[in-house]
């Protein structure tokens, strides 16, 4: 037993001796929640607090903690008058927030002058922190949708990242991520997942 111990602690201690680093990023995200009659795709911001740490030729484990607000437009068609044909349509404005936490493999693809470019493929886990609905030509329609949306969420994320170094062991990072989700995301909806892409900036700190 010993010794498996004093692997793993030898092990761990190799992470922590390689390289690695800590980055914060801002940026906003477009967002679509399928399955549902017309969907509008709309903005919304994300938060990202990153670690990480080389385990083999410039391979690096990330851990994250993230902060998002998924928002969606959910266009449904009605009928305005029930004598005719005419039909109009109304737009409900779905915003949920999440604490997610993502794992991936960061792999190396390159330098550009004096960048370096990275890809990024993993995985994630959220919690539903909370959700609204609104009408949006009614601003005082909005209403609690906390109890529609399933707590838990997880699915693909991913990321291409670019990075310029500056002085002082910090660097400047810009990516462009995506997010596919792989479980059904408001309960009445069977198939409702999240997806989205977006542009995140930020800095990176070397810590050794």
């Amino acid at each position: 037993m010993k010794k498996y111990f004093a692997i793993l602690l030898l092990s761990f201690s190799n992470v922590l001796l390689g390289q690695n680093s800590l980055s914060i990023q801002m940026g906003g995200s477009l967002n679509v929640l399928s399955k549902t009659e017309r969907v509008g795709i709309k903005p919304d911001v994300n938060i990202y607090l990153t670690y990480q740490t080389t385990i083999k030729n410039n391979i690096q484990l990330v851990l994250g903690l993230a902060y998002l607000r998924k928002g969606y437009l959910q266009i449904s068609p009605i009928t305005i008058d029930p004598l005719s044909s005419y039909m109009g349509s109304y737009e409900n404005s779905i915003d949920i927030q999440y604490v997610r936490l993502p794992i991936s493999i960061k792999l190396p693809l390159g330098s550009f002058k004096e960048s370096l470019c990275y890809f990024n493929l993993g995985i994630y886990g959220a919690y539903r922190l909370k959700a609204t609905q609104q009408l949006l030509n009614d601003p005082e329609s909005k209403n609690d949708f906390t109890l529609n949306v399933h707590e838990a969420d997880w699915g693909l994320n991913g990321a291409f990242n670019v990075e310029y170094p500056t002085k002082n062991n910090f660097s400047y990072v810009a990516s462009i991520i995506f997010d596919a989700g792989l479980v059904d995301v408001v309960k009445y909806i069977p198939g409702s997942r999240n997806y989205g892409c977006g542009l995140m900036i930020g800095i990176q700190y070397n810590l050794n």
